[in-house]
């Protein structure tokens, strides 16, 4: 008796979406458009204006392709940093009722939800070593080509303020604390390459981010990569009975070194505005009496604040930054705000610091000492280190809410038709 062969075919949805359900969580067009979407972070303000409104679009496009491979996947796994990133953008819009409805709401509504909603895009899902190596290494190279050119095509900030130079192309310009923020980025995962994985090419980016975070004049930034070497000098893993004392005795050689280094390399305004002025008066529009009316507002309504923009408005003539990330946080959105933001890059670090990853905490003083002396909120590269965080800690957090989870070949069994 003949044999009868069974055939099968795969249902074309699921042949014509292969890339969709991949080991990988990042397909080629996911990343050609994460790419483009970190590049446009560092140089929109150097784009034509077509271009640079763009990048909020890019932004959605990349949730929506995360997102529809959720819908193919059928794959939803919700965590409990999600859920309070969500709680934390309903009180900043619910906000708006009792503080009123102002410009800084208007100017920052879509970008806002579009940081909120691409982080729970890049949240919802766990990574392979790879798609952690190709978002680390993708934000690296655009922040390394940010600091490079920003040392060949450095001038003056607005023409005339000498001590701080900044990458300028087509007569554009970025403030230069936020140029400071993305060379950060680069110092502190090159540094982490270079010492904790030794691979010393890495050494090229550390010297081209350190020097383009020096020339911009940013104390922040200073501070920013001081703090990133202590930190990455302490933490490396050298064994013996007087390691401790050969890693302080390494930093003040450097430290001398590097200082010295700055005396003769750096122009004379920008080394006096770094190494002798005072890091608060003297800067940022009288920042100490900004933060000290954001602290005001925050006593007079400690829970929920004042709502979303009115730091920048209170006791001011006209509006004003806050010059500090959580303290603006505090007065508009009270201490329920600052803590439904805070708690999941607190948790990084304590993950960091608990599994000895030490880029998480290289990247938490990237995150942590920008946003501290600039509002930031509304900056791409704080987002974008959150992006990192999520890419690399996803794992470590137990879900809270899965749904039916399945590997590609179960979904092409599932669409298997018999002929």
């Amino acid at each position: 008796m003949e044999t009868t062969k069974r055939k099968f075919i795969n249902f074309s949805l699921v042949e014509s979406n292969k890339y969709l359900f991949t080991d990988s969580q990042f397909n080629i067009i996911d990343k050609i458009f994460i790419v483009i979407y970190l590049f446009l972070s560092c140089f929109e303000t150097y784009m034509p204006s077509v271009i640079s409104g763009s990048t909020k679009y890019i932004m959605l496009a990349v949730c929506f392709l995360l997102l529809i491979k959720d819908i193919f996947r059928r794959n939803l796994i919700i965590r409990w940093h999600i859920v309070l990133m969500v709680l934390w953008l309903a009180l900043k819009l619910l906000s708006v009722f009792w503080g009123g409805y102002n410009d800084i709401v208007s100017l920052h509504f879509i970008s806002q939800f579009g940081f909120v909603l691409l982080f729970v895009a890049f949240g919802l899902r766990d990574y392979s070593e790879k798609d952690k190596q190709f978002f680390v290494y993708s934000i690296l190279l655009t922040t390394f080509l940010f600091s490079l050119l920003s040392i060949i095509f450095q001038a003056p900030y607005n023409g005339i303020y000498v001590s701080r130079r900044v990458l300028t192309l087509f007569g554009k310009q970025l403030d230069p604390n936020n140029c400071a923020a993305f060379e950060t980025i680069c110092f502190a995962i090159s540094i982490y390459f270079t010492l904790f994985k030794k691979k010393y090419i890495f050494c090229i980016p550390v010297i081209v981010s350190g020097v383009a975070c020096l020339l911009s004049g940013s104390r922040a930034g200073l501070l920013a990569v001081v703090l990133i070497f202590i930190v990455a000098v302490l933490l490396f893993p050298l064994k013996g009975k007087w390691s401790l004392l050969i890693k302080i005795f390494s930093l003040l050689v450097l430290g001398a070194i590097v200082f010295l280094l700055c005396l003769f390399i750096l122009p004379p305004e920008t080394f006096k505005r770094l190494f002798l002025e005072g890091y608060i008066s003297s800067g940022g529009g009288e920042r100490d009496n900004y933060w000290k009316l954001a602290f005001d507002m925050f006593a007079n309504k400690p829970i929920f604040g004042h709502g979303w923009g009115t730091a920048s408005y209170f006791g001011k003539a006209q509006s004003e930054a806050v010059h500090n990330t959580f303290l603006a946080m505090m007065a508009e959105n009270g201490i329920v705000g600052l803590g439904l933001f805070v708690s999941y890059p607190i948790f990084c670090l304590a993950s960091g610091i608990k599994n000895k990853n030490y880029l998480i905490i290289l990247l938490f003083i990237a995150f942590f000492v920008p946003a501290f002396f600039i509002d930031s909120i509304n900056k791409r590269f704080i987002w974008n280190i959150l992006f990192v965080f999520l890419t690399l800690s996803t794992k470590n957090i137990k879900p809270i809410f899965e749904h039916n989870k399945r590997t590609y070949n179960e979904k092409v069994q599932y669409y298997r038709i018999d002929i």
